[in-house]
C-alpha cells in the first residue's frame, strides 16, 4: 500500500528473506500500523527464532513502537525475535519509554 500525503510516503513493507530473516521498509506509524500487523501475522512463525532488519524504516512513531511490541509479544516464551539496524527514532522512543530492555535494543537501557 502506498499513499502520498503532503509529499511524504506513508507505505510499509515487510519482506521475508528466508530462514527467519525479515526486512522492514517505509513508514511504520499510525497510518500503517494495521498493515504492518497484518504483514507480521502473515509472515511470522512465532515458534521459530526470527530477525527483523529495521534499517529500511524511514519514519517511526509511537504507533510503530506499539506494532513492534505486539510482534515481540507473539514470540514471548516461544522463540526469540531479534531487532537489527534499529532506527534512531525507535532508539529514542525506547529511551523515553524505558523499553530498551524489552526491545533488546543495544545501548538503550531501562533507567
Amino acid at each position: 500500500m502506498t499513499k502520498e500525503t503532503d509529499g511524504s510516503r506513508t507505505d510499509f513493507r515487510l519482506e521475508a528473506r528466508g530462514s527467519g530473516q525479515f526486512e522492514a521498509h517505509g513508514a511504520l506509524g499510525f497510518a500503517t500500523a494495521n498493515q504492518a500487523l497484518a504483514a507480521g501475522r502473515e509472515l511470522f512463525d512465532p515458534s521459530q527464532d526470527a530477525e527483523i532488519d529495521l534499517g529500511g524504516v524511514e519514519r517511526l512513531d509511537s504507533a510503530g513502537l506499539a506494532v513492534i511490541l505486539e510482534w515481540l509479544s507473539w514470540y514471548q516464551g516461544r522463540a526469540e525475535l531479534k531487532l537489527t539496524r534499529v532506527p534512531e527514532q525507535l532508539q529514542s522512543l525506547a529511551r523515553i519509554s524505558e523499553l530498551g530492555g524489552i526491545l533488546g535494543v543495544a545501548g538503550v537501557r531501562n533507567t
